[in-house]
């Protein structure tokens, strides 16, 4: 994926999880930031990282939740993981359900969101 794609599905993440609001709250208190990150993400990140790089305050910085974003989809949307090449459809719906969100048919309207979000300039 090119870093101009990779950017644009960002944006576009964003928009339609919270509007690019750093402050948004969703799912009964439990999705919070710009991108909707849940505690249970935030604890996998730190876990993947291998330490307590993030507490739950820093998914209302569109930094620090573009970051734990970054490191989350590094570690599940691998071709070796996935057994293809990724796509923007695989990278969006494993943030949305999880490592296995790629197959899982919830999130099919996710993806389709998100891609029409994508194709406005």
């Amino acid at each position: 994926m090119t870093r101009e794609l990779l950017l644009r599905l960002i944006a576009a993440i964003i928009t339609v999880e919270s509007g690019g609001d750093p402050a948004a709250v969703g799912d009964s208190g439990l999705a919070v930031g710009v991108m909707q990150i849940h505690p249970c993400y935030v604890a996998d990140v730190n876990r993947i990282v291998g330490r307590e790089q993030f507490a739950l305050d820093d998914r209302t910085s569109p930094a620090a939740s573009v970051t734990m974003f970054l490191i989350y989809i590094g570690h599940y949307c691998t071709p070796a993981r996935i057994g293809r090449a990724v796509t923007a459809e695989d990278i969006a719906r494993i943030h949305k359900s999880g490592p296995n969100g790629y197959k899982k048919p919830c999130s099919i309207k996710y993806w389709k969101k998100v891609e029409k979000t994508m194709a406005f300039p």
